[in-house]
Protein backbone atom coordinates (compact mmCIF):
# COMPACT_ATOMS: atom_id res chain seq x y z
CA UNK A 1 0.00 0.00 0.00
CA UNK A 2 2.80 2.40 0.92
CA UNK A 3 4.53 1.72 -2.42
CA UNK A 4 1.30 2.58 -4.28
CA UNK A 5 1.02 5.88 -2.40
CA UNK A 6 4.65 6.75 -3.19
CA UNK A 7 4.07 5.97 -6.88
CA UNK A 8 0.93 8.13 -6.94
CA UNK A 9 2.79 10.99 -5.24
CA UNK A 10 5.61 10.75 -7.80
CA UNK A 11 3.15 10.77 -10.72
CA UNK A 12 1.39 13.87 -9.37
CA UNK A 13 4.75 15.58 -8.86
CA UNK A 14 5.74 14.76 -12.45
CA UNK A 15 2.50 16.21 -13.82
CA UNK A 16 3.10 19.37 -11.80
CA UNK A 17 6.73 19.57 -12.95
CA UNK A 18 8.26 19.27 -9.49
CA UNK A 19 9.68 15.77 -9.40
CA UNK A 20 13.38 15.26 -9.01
CA UNK A 21 13.11 11.81 -10.56
CA UNK A 22 10.16 9.48 -11.08
CA UNK A 23 9.15 6.23 -12.78
CA UNK A 24 5.96 6.35 -14.80
CA UNK A 25 4.18 4.12 -17.29
CA UNK A 26 4.40 5.51 -20.83
CA UNK A 27 1.23 6.43 -22.70
CA UNK A 28 0.33 3.47 -24.91
CA UNK A 29 -2.01 2.54 -27.79
CA UNK A 30 -2.73 -1.16 -28.49
CA UNK A 31 -4.23 -2.15 -31.85
CA UNK A 32 -5.05 -5.44 -33.57
CA UNK A 33 -5.14 -6.65 -37.17
CA UNK A 34 -5.85 -10.11 -38.54
CA UNK A 35 -2.14 -11.06 -38.38
CA UNK A 36 -0.73 -9.10 -35.45
CA UNK A 37 -1.07 -6.73 -32.54
CA UNK A 38 0.81 -3.45 -32.33
CA UNK A 39 1.76 -1.36 -29.33
CA UNK A 40 2.83 2.28 -29.73
CA UNK A 41 4.33 3.87 -26.64
CA UNK A 42 5.20 7.53 -26.15
CA UNK A 43 8.81 7.86 -24.92
CA UNK A 44 9.81 11.49 -25.57
CA UNK A 45 13.52 12.17 -25.24
CA UNK A 46 14.50 8.50 -24.97
CA UNK A 47 17.33 7.17 -27.11
CA UNK A 48 18.03 3.55 -28.03
CA UNK A 49 20.86 3.22 -25.50
CA UNK A 50 18.46 4.02 -22.66
CA UNK A 51 15.80 1.53 -23.75
CA UNK A 52 15.19 -2.09 -22.73
CA UNK A 53 12.42 -4.31 -24.15
CA UNK A 54 12.16 -7.86 -22.77
CA UNK A 55 9.69 -10.71 -22.96
CA UNK A 56 9.43 -13.47 -20.35
CA UNK A 57 6.68 -16.01 -20.90
CA UNK A 58 3.73 -13.75 -21.73
CA UNK A 59 4.98 -10.62 -19.96
CA UNK A 60 6.46 -7.80 -22.03
CA UNK A 61 8.55 -5.41 -19.93
CA UNK A 62 9.61 -2.00 -21.17
CA UNK A 63 12.07 0.22 -19.31
CA UNK A 64 13.42 3.51 -20.62
CA UNK A 65 15.63 6.23 -19.22
CA UNK A 66 15.88 9.72 -20.58
CA UNK A 67 19.12 11.66 -20.35
CA UNK A 68 18.80 14.46 -17.80
CA UNK A 69 21.05 16.96 -19.55
CA UNK A 70 22.47 16.53 -23.04
CA UNK A 71 25.14 19.17 -22.38
CA UNK A 72 27.45 18.48 -19.42
CA UNK A 73 28.97 21.97 -19.65
CA UNK A 74 25.63 23.73 -19.07
CA UNK A 75 24.38 24.64 -15.62
CA UNK A 76 20.62 24.24 -15.22
CA UNK A 77 19.11 27.45 -13.85
CA UNK A 78 15.48 26.31 -14.00
CA UNK A 79 14.10 22.82 -14.68
CA UNK A 80 10.48 22.43 -15.79
CA UNK A 81 10.94 19.26 -17.80
CA UNK A 82 10.40 16.35 -15.43
CA UNK A 83 13.20 13.81 -15.28
CA UNK A 84 11.40 10.50 -15.62
CA UNK A 85 12.19 6.88 -16.19
CA UNK A 86 9.50 4.91 -17.97
CA UNK A 87 8.64 1.43 -16.75
CA UNK A 88 5.73 -0.85 -17.58
CA UNK A 89 4.89 -4.54 -17.84
CA UNK A 90 2.12 -5.86 -20.06
CA UNK A 91 0.57 -9.33 -20.15
CA UNK A 92 0.45 -10.39 -23.78
CA UNK A 93 -2.52 -12.14 -25.38
CA UNK A 94 -2.15 -15.92 -25.56
CA UNK A 95 -2.09 -15.93 -29.36
CA UNK A 96 1.11 -13.81 -29.59
CA UNK A 97 4.19 -15.64 -30.90
CA UNK A 98 6.99 -14.61 -28.46
CA UNK A 99 9.65 -15.46 -31.07
CA UNK A 100 8.13 -12.98 -33.55
CA UNK A 101 8.18 -9.78 -31.48
CA UNK A 102 9.92 -6.76 -32.98
CA UNK A 103 10.50 -3.21 -31.74
CA UNK A 104 11.43 0.07 -33.43
CA UNK A 105 12.11 3.49 -31.88
CA UNK A 106 11.52 6.59 -34.02
CA UNK A 107 10.85 10.20 -33.03
CA UNK A 108 10.12 9.36 -29.39
CA UNK A 109 7.63 6.61 -30.23
CA UNK A 110 8.38 2.93 -29.58
CA UNK A 111 6.45 0.60 -31.90
CA UNK A 112 6.28 -3.02 -30.76
CA UNK A 113 5.02 -5.53 -33.34
CA UNK A 114 3.46 -8.68 -31.90
CA UNK A 115 2.77 -11.27 -34.57
CA UNK A 116 0.06 -13.83 -33.91
CA UNK A 117 0.78 -17.54 -33.90
CA UNK A 118 -0.19 -19.30 -37.12
CA UNK A 119 -2.82 -21.37 -35.31
CA UNK A 120 -4.44 -18.21 -33.93
CA UNK A 121 -5.03 -16.62 -37.32
CA UNK A 122 -8.39 -17.15 -38.98
CA UNK A 123 -8.06 -19.28 -42.07
CA UNK A 124 -10.32 -20.43 -44.84
CA UNK A 125 -10.92 -24.15 -45.10
CA UNK A 126 -11.42 -25.64 -48.53
CA UNK A 127 -14.39 -27.95 -48.87
CA UNK A 128 -13.99 -30.91 -51.17
CA UNK A 129 -16.82 -32.65 -52.99
CA UNK A 130 -17.23 -36.38 -52.38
Amino acid sequence: MKANLEKAKDEVAVRRGRAEHAKVAPLMRFTETEDAFEMRLSLPGVEQKGLSVQVDNRTLTIEAQREDSPHADLKCVRQEFPVVDYQAAYELPEDVDPAAIGAKLANGVLTVSLKKREAAKPRKIAVSVA
